[in-house]
């Protein structure tokens, strides 16, 4: 049966893990055409493998390149997906934000009025009200929805709308769920892009040593071993090439 690449990724990620972070391959190319680098090698390792046996390439590359390649796609994958998502978690999380200062100001006036005879409580909002900036705005969700719960009895015999003890305890757990999100901690995002780095250095080990192999056993076969050099740089030579001679063009008498 086929491996999914997530399935790849999983199997292969112990051995991508135990690289060194100094030891990592440079990327010299945008990832999505790594990505399809890597495929496209995966599938000459298989359409020439008898060949390519022949050299003094380590099978192991041969038959795991394709792994390899595939846990590379979706680490790539895993990666834009934290990022691309940053944006919108972190608008989810100034709205419910907002609506969390809002929800607070109203319970604390409410609370307030409605047991202004009752010192104990007051001193208790007193505490609620003390609390500054976010990093209090989530501990004040939960305090208003459990001094609203222990006063239900007597809130219930009030015009108090206990729907709002129910948002409290709703936004606190949608805040803290967005807060764990990768934009909200940057640590995520920079384990992703540190998990990918090592995939490609990974995968980056078996392009070489099959691009080697490949070009030393068809020197004899131009056609064939040009396929054993990397598609974006034989592209960046013709490129600089073509605007070399256009730029010679441009000068000439």
């Amino acid at each position: 049966m086929t491996k999914s690449p997530e399935e790849h990724y999983n199997e292969e990620l112990a051995t991508i893990m135990a690289i060194p972070d100094d030891k990592h391959a440079h990327l010299n190319m945008p990832p999505e055409v790594a990505m399809q680098e890597g495929k496209r090698v995966a599938a000459l390792s298989v359409k020439y493998k008898s060949e390519l046996s022949e050299t003094e390439i380590d099978p192991a590359l041969l038959d795991s390149v394709e792994a390899r390649a595939e846990a590379y796609a979706y680490s790539v994958a895993a990666c834009d997906i934290y990022q691309s998502a940053g944006p919108a978690l972190k608008e989810k999380y100034q709205e419910a934000k907002r609506k969390a200062y809002a929800l607070r100001t109203k319970l604390l006036k409410s609370l307030e009025y409605l047991f202004r005879q009752d010192p104990n409580t007051l001193e208790r909002i007193a505490v609620i009200r003390s609390g500054k900036g976010d990093g209090d705005l989530h501990k004040d969700m939960l305090s208003c929805h459990k001094l609203c719960k222990e006063k239900e009895e007597f809130l219930a015999a009030t015009n108090f709308d206990m729907a709002l003890a129910q948002q409290a305890v709703a936004l606190w757990e949608e805040m803290a769920h967005l807060d764990s999100e990768a934009d909200i901690n940057p640590e995520r995002v920079n384990e992703a892009k540190r998990i990918c780095a090592k995939a490609w250095t990974y995968l980056h080990e078996a392009l070489d040593e099959i691009y080697a192999a490949g070009r030393y056993r068809f020197m004899d076969e131009p056609e064939v071993e040009e396929l054993f050099y990397r598609d974006y740089i034989q592209e960046l030579r013709k490129r600089s090439a073509k605007n070399n001679t256009a730029e010679e063009a441009s000068v000439t008498p």
